[in-house]
């Protein structure tokens, strides 16, 4: 056992993805990654509901075809996620009021706000910063959040709209089936693109001026990959395997939802981990992560020397 923890531990000298590969372990225990994965998805479900009447709103006063929107995103989230989406915006569409969109936003904002909060101070603990959260990043963890809302309500108009745009720009240009598939794959790629791009501005309001926009870069698409990796697989699995209604009842898609947004925090926070990991290895500090050595007296030697 004791040899099969020294084998975890990283080492200067590994390769940068076995290197990585070992930081990531070690960090998610030290710092302690299940607990934030339980408050984000706190917050992050107190804020989707008023979130949900924010988006009643918008879809009725923009004239779009809800059930459109709802196909998209069954291609993107788990349909028991989906499902309880679909069901509280019918619940909205029959309980329609003016005042409703006001406290939507109003909420929405706060709510989300506090989520977007706990996800900044979470990754000024991923990325070791030297002092604490300043106001100015705190009010851009606001702005961020009404970037976040539009980004994504963005993303599903599109993805919605998208498909019978083209069909009639194909038609009326008498396009062939290749172009058909291209623009598949493009109307797809954008919203990747934006949450990339989202994930990358959230990293850079954290980390250091001087840090590598590559590794953010990195960091980001690393979260989103396994983003959709971890929302194909509850798809699958209660597909397939998961009956949570044997054992929670009505309640079983409420439990995949809550699942969804506790690994979303988490590996959200993860991709920030692995920046500053890539970072530290550039510049040769490797004393976040390589616990020190100890040499043949018995006394610690400093792991973040250049080997």
């Amino acid at each position: 056992m004791q040899k099969l923890k020294s084998l975890l531990i990283p080492k200067p000298d590994d390769p940068v993805l076995i290197y990585s590969v070992k930081a990531l372990m070690r960090r998610y225990t030290i710092d302690n990654l299940t607990q934030l994965g339980g408050q984000l998805a706190y917050f992050a479900i107190l804020s989707l509901f008023p979130f949900l009447i924010l988006l009643n709103q918008m879809i009725s006063m923009l004239n779009l075809d809800l059930e459109s929107l709802l196909d998209s995103v069954y291609e993107l989230l788990p349909a028991n996620v989906v499902v309880i989406i679909e069901a509280y915006l019918l619940h909205l569409e029959s309980a329609e009021s003016s005042g409703m969109f006001t406290i939507g936003i109003l909420m929405t904002i706060w709510l989300s706000s506090k989520s977007i909060t706990s996800l900044l101070f979470s990754l000024d603990k991923a990325f070791r910063s030297a002092k604490p959260l300043s106001l100015p990043k705190k009010l851009i963890g606001y702005a961020f959040t009404t970037l976040l809302l539009l980004l994504i309500f963005i993303s599903l108009v599109f993805s919605s709209v998208s498909e019978t745009l083209f069909e009639q720009i194909s038609r009326f240009f008498e396009m062939s089936n290749d172009w058909s598939i291209l623009w598949k794959m493009i109307r797809w790629n954008i919203p990747i693109a934006l949450t990339v791009f989202i994930l990358m501005i959230l990293y850079r309001i954290i980390a250091p001026r001087n840090f590598a926009k590559k590794n953010l870069l990195i960091g980001a698409s690393f979260s989103v990959c396994l983003l959709m990796l971890m929302s194909a697989f509850l798809s699958y699995y209660t597909a397939n395997f998961g009956n949570y209604s044997v054992i929670y009842g009505s309640l079983g898609a409420i439990i995949i939802l809550l699942l969804f947004l506790y690994w979303s925090g988490i590996i959200i926070v993860l991709g920030g981990e692995l920046a500053h990991i890539l970072e530290m290895r550039r510049i040769k500090n490797y004393s976040y992560d390589c616990p020190p050595a100890k040499n043949d007296d018995g006394d610690e030697k400093d792991s973040s020397s250049t080997v």
